[in-house]
């Protein structure tokens, strides 16, 4: 499922906005400027979905593969299935939800 082809229409969704707390994202280190993710907030997938309205596996689904999310790997043993832990930056959910709320498209 690609996060384009969903349009999410929940309340919460729609009204949710990123509450800046006045700390910049960006460090200057030496002549470049870089952005330091380990600083920012990193969310849980039950977290998004309660702020934004919709289930924990919509979420899972929409930043699986999205560049910048943290995925910690458990392979599959004999006794146990594979798990996979999913940390979602600041900078993703805001750049995620932007594009969501820019194109709305539908599920076929």
């Amino acid at each position: 499922m690609i996060a384009e082809e969903i349009q999410i229409d929940t309340k919460l969704f729609k009204s949710w906005r990123k509450k800046f707390v006045g700390k910049s994202n960006y460090q200057y280190i030496g002549p470049t400027y870089t952005n330091s993710f380990a600083e920012e907030k990193h969310w849980t997938p039950i977290e998004v979905a309660k702020q934004w309205g919709v289930s924990s596996d919509l979420i899972r689904s929409l930043f699986r593969n999205e560049p910048g999310v943290l995925k910690f790997d458990r392979p599959a043993s004999r006794a146990k299935r594979s798990y996979a832990t999913l940390r979602i930056p600041d900078s993703v959910l805001v750049r995620v939800h932007t594009r969501m709320s820019s194109r709305a498209t539908v599920l076929k």
